[in-house]
């Protein structure tokens, strides 16, 4: 039975890949923060893994863990996300992302060197890229400290690959969703709000740019491209895209279709939300994994958001007991 280690397996991308890992017959072990006490997304799944509590920026914990585990493949999915954090937290932003993944490939190359590694990248690492879309060959140019940290550790997967020949290699993952989506993220907040209108608990949403667009995909999909890329014959970095982008303003048509009302008449513009728009959009290539792991995006974005809006009206009839 093989092992696998998981950071930040109560996320979004966590909880699912701790899903598919288990139909495949994987002993799981999930690292959480310390603090983390928001387990709903491994609730049904607290019987058949276990957890240990990790930090970033150990790097003593993480070595101990690495040590204990002896994990055959690791899937680094924990970070600081940029969203989460205001600007004064540069620092902090760093640190998390890049340390906890030199520490990881560290203690892997001392102790487990067998062992496969991944690292969940970001779009975020092209920042104001000069072609559209961007593929593996593209120049990354980040333009926030989230996206420079994440390139800085996108450097160490390469240099622990090419130097000491470990199993490391990265997925650029663009926007993906799902209803374990985290609240702070728009498409959930879409979402949760279509879903408390058409309760009639809300009467708008405020959003700023609508003409804004994303690179939207499915949480579900995309660990099946990670699990992929862990069982590749040899350690590749891909973009882990849905090869399609949308508007904001198309996001919310298909949401409020699906609950027969007008996007437009529920709709405040907050100027404080709007962002200058880059001349080139963040828009994966995904050619390039297509055709090497033949993994092709097989959930439209229609469906994903319908699947959201059920969620929430489930979840928000519950909590205000509604029948």
């Amino acid at each position: 039975m093989k092992k696998a280690l998981i950071t930040g397996i109560s996320g979004q991308d966590g909880s699912y890949l701790a899903e598919l890992l288990l139909s495949k017959n994987y002993q799981i072990f999930g690292a959480i923060n310390r603090d983390s006490k928001n387990l709903k997304n491994i609730k049904h799944l607290l019987d058949k893994i276990e957890l240990f509590e990790y930090s970033l920026n150990d790097e003593k914990i993480t070595e101990n863990l690495i040590k204990k585990i002896q994990p055959d493949e690791c899937y680094h999915l924990a970070g600081s996300s940029f969203v989460d954090y205001a600007q004064d937290n540069k620092n902090l932003i760093f640190n998390n992302n890049v340390n906890s993944t030199n520490f990881l490939l560290k203690a892997i190359k001392n102790y487990t060197p067998n062992c496969r590694f991944f690292l969940a990248g970001s779009s975020e690492m092209f920042g104001l890229s000069n072609e559209s879309p961007q593929s593996e060959n593209s120049v990354f140019n980040p333009q926030n400290i989230y996206g420079i940290s994440k390139l800085k550790a996108f450097d160490l997967v390469k240099n622990y690959r090419e130097k000491y020949k470990i199993f490391a290699c990265c997925g650029i993952l663009y926007n993906h969703e799902s209803p374990r989506r985290n609240e702070i993220f728009f498409t959930r907040k879409v979402s949760q709000n279509v879903a408390k209108i058409h309760l009639g608990l809300a009467q708008e949403i405020e959003l700023g740019d609508l003409e804004s667009s994303r690179d939207f995909g499915y949480a579900k999909d995309y660990v099946e491209a990670i699990f992929l890329m862990i069982q590749n014959s040899q350690a590749v970095d891909y973009v882990i895209s849905s090869g399609n982008i949308y508007k904001i303003k198309d996001i919310l048509k298909i949401a409020f279709d699906y609950v027969n009302l007008d996007y437009k008449k529920f709709i405040k513009i907050n100027p404080d939300f709007i962002r200058p728009s880059p001349k080139i959009q963040l828009f994966g290539d995904n050619s390039k994994i297509k055709k090497e792991l033949n993994w092709h995006p097989q959930t439209d974005i229609k469906k994903i958001i319908y699947e959201m809006i059920e969620n929430d009206i489930v979840l928000i009839k519950s909590q205000n007991k509604i029948n």
